[in-house]
């Protein structure tokens, strides 16, 4: 049966695509991946589905729920209301979230080529690559999960990118779904989108069908800090989509936004919740959630006086400081560099963008 502990770990199924391979994990969270194609897959996936209590692998999400960051929607609480059957069988997919197309408008500078094609591009552009690696399509990568996996019982569906409206997939998978239920009416549906474009028709026509749907906007500055961190995107642009996907707001719709917190917009949180605020003022509105950066921008670069002026901005209790309350501290100069480099490709100035950040993130280098 059902997994008591985590349901993710029993019937959830993240696939992601990693150049010409096809991962599985839990959920987004869970450190270990597993090849979709190794000899010895369900054996590993059976001992996933046999957890009962933290692991190192779940170690992160243990963070978030003792941070309380999330309230009581850690990625694990979250699980009982993704899968809430708990007579479903082990290894039964119940959710699934694809990862599997990075077709993406934008290069996003706490992103990568990993999962973005204008990324990979750009590398091309800076030198830092010959050229744009081939590899399988996600169409390819979609026919095996199908082969393998049957989405008889699947009730939730997530779609991240790449930027999922440029995608192919989830007009597909809703369709393939609609034909197992004869609607999408028993689905819940959510997309990861960064707001700066439309789904195609007849996408748009099956959401308005499915039983949930929940639009999670990722905006992470608003204006030219928008600009900097989602670039080459335009918030003029994001300012004319959402409200057109406003209009399919009713009961079971529910909007949402999500801020990944580097150290250079770490101290304008706010920023994004007050616009948040007045641009999804009168639908189903989730908390703004932060998250935090990985990578060449994680979060935890952020030097202590930095720190101390988010916990006098915020306060002790805010979901940004708590964010920090139990954040490990990485040093190097690595994390500047970058940014530097980075500028200096693309001709901005990170210090005009975050000026109340320069005085503290300039004694990193």
């Amino acid at each position: 049966m059902s997994n008591d502990f985590c349901r993710f770990l029993s019937n959830g199924y993240r696939f992601k695509a990693s150049g010409n391979d096809l991962t599985y994990a839990p959920c987004c969270w869970y450190r270990k991946e597993l090849s979709v194609y190794a000899a010895d897959f369900a054996e590993q996936k059976q001992k996933i589905s046999k957890i009962k209590e933290w692991t190192e692998d779940c170690s992160t999400c243990k963070k978030i729920e003792l941070s309380g960051v999330y309230g009581n929607r850690s990625p694990r609480q979250r699980s009982f209301y993704e899968i809430p059957d708990s007579e479903l069988p082990d290894n039964v997919p119940a959710w699934i979230e694809f990862s599997i197309d990075d077709t993406c408008n934008a290069a996003c500078v706490i992103c990568g080529p990993w999962h973005s094609t204008t990324w990979q591009k750009q590398e091309v552009k800076f030198g830092v690559i010959p050229s744009v690696p081939l590899k399988r399509t996600a169409e390819h990568f979609l026919a095996d999960i199908n082969a393998r996996f049957s989405l008889q019982r699947v009730r939730s569906v997530s779609f991240l990118g790449g930027e999922p409206f440029q995608s192919s997939i989830p007009l597909t998978v809703c369709r393939q779904l609609a034909h197992i239920h004869g609607s999408l009416a028993p689905v819940s549906v959510h997309f990861q989108t960064n707001g700066s474009v439309e789904p195609e028709p007849e996408l748009l026509s099956l959401l308005q069908n499915c039983g949930k749907l929940r639009l999670n906007f990722s905006i992470d500055g608003v204006a030219d800090r928008f600009e900097y961190l989602r670039y080459p995107l335009r918030w003029q642009r994001v300012q004319t989509v959402i409200p057109r996907l406003l209009s399919l707001a009713g009961p079971t719709v529910y909007y949402s936004v999500l801020a990944t917190l580097n150290p250079l917009n770490c101290l304008y949180y706010d920023e994004v919740e007050q616009w948040t605020q007045q641009m999804f003022n009168g639908v189903q509105l989730q908390p703004v959630k932060p998250n935090r950066a990985s990578g060449r921008l994680d979060l935890a670069y952020t030097p202590r006086a930095l720190r101390l002026m988010v916990y006098q901005k915020f306060g002790k209790n805010h979901p940004v400081s708590r964010m920090f309350s139990n954040l490990e501290y990485k040093t190097g100069t690595e994390f500047m560099h970058w940014v530097n480099w980075l500028d200096g490709s693309r001709k901005l100035d990170w210090r005009t963008v975050f000026p109340d950040s320069v005085a503290s993130l300039s004694k990193l280098l």
